[in-house]
């Protein structure tokens, strides 16, 4: 089912200093995969997999990025999608900050349900499917409306990430409002 209401709001100084879980995924076989994939892709997959190590279905975090030197008016904010694939990745593997403090952005990356849990679309309507979009949806419009209590500029962002862009960019999905 779609994302519901994302969180409730807070007053005072949250401690956010370690990433939250991420989605549920297929450990890898790196022996196998190397086998079908060029070392290169291997590799990269073995480093994701570091960040995968802690797996639930409460896994939809943002992990937000604040340039920490003073600006004047709000940052522009880039959301920055992983797309490894639709079953395997983590917005974790990305650190926004130093993006962040040398573009003097807010980068904010996010986790979405991968595989069945994203995707699953069964034939009698019980599922679906298309999960993981609306958990990009939500994440779109949670950034939107929230962002400006963490500096960034609501109306001055930018989506990154190509597999879904297109998706994301539709004004029947998300409303007029959000796309460039």
């Amino acid at each position: 089912m779609p994302p519901t209401n994302p969180t409730e709001r807070w007053d005072n100084v949250k401690f956010a200093n370690t990433f939250g879980p991420v989605c549920p995924q297929k450990k890898l076989d790196f022996a196998e995969l190397s086998t079908k994939m060029p070392a290169c892709r291997v590799d990269r997959l073995r480093r994701i997999s570091e960040f995968t190590q802690d797996q639930s279905e409460e896994c939809l975090y943002l992990n937000i990025y604040i340039p920490a030197r003073d600006r004047k008016g709000p940052a522009p904010v880039v959301l920055f999608i992983h797309g490894e694939s639709y079953d395997y990745g983590t917005g974790n593997a990305y650190d926004g900050s130093v993006l962040s403090s040398f573009a003097d952005i807010a980068v904010v990356t996010v986790n979405y349900r991968l595989g069945p849990l994203g995707f699953l679309s069964t034939s009698d309507g019980a599922a679906s499917g298309n999960y993981a979009l609306s958990d990009l949806v939500a994440a779109v419009h949670w950034i939107q409306n929230n962002i400006a209590d963490f500096g960034g500029g609501p109306y001055a962002s930018h989506r990154h990430g190509s597999r879904v862009r297109c998706c994301l960019g539709q004004p029947p999905l998300i409303g007029s409002r959000y796309t460039t």
